[in-house]
């Protein structure tokens, strides 16, 4: 439901139900980008980094890491920190570096100062 919600821009209901789940199990990744993406998406970019970093932290070696590093360098970039930005884009391997997301990304952040 949250992934929904946070797809039609409810991102304060996403929030809420993102942050039950959180509630539920603190060391879910998934829960954590949830809320993260929830609270990105009504402009508190600083907050959605620590979110997004943590559930970096927690992500599942192996996983296809495209998804949290895209979001984790967007917020940084949101913030104006662009060097971080561009760091945190480097930790991508395998898969990631193959995805458009990455790639549109990646040249996004080249073009900023």
């Amino acid at each position: 439901m949250r992934d929904v919600l946070v797809a039609s821009g409810e991102y304060g209901q996403a929030q809420d139900y993102a942050q039950k789940a959180v509630d539920k199990d603190k060391k879910s990744p998934d829960a954590l980008q949830a809320l993260a993406l929830s609270i990105s998406g009504q402009g508190d970019h600083a907050h959605a980094e620590q979110v997004f970093a943590r559930a970096l932290d927690l992500w599942p070696e192996g996983r296809d890491r495209t998804p949290i590093v895209n979001n984790l360098a967007m917020s940084q970039a949101a913030q104006g920190k662009i060097t971080q930005a561009r760091a945190t884009m480097a930790l991508a391997t395998g898969q990631a570096l193959e995805s458009e997301t990455y790639q549109t990304n990646r040249a996004l952040l080249a073009t900023l100062a």
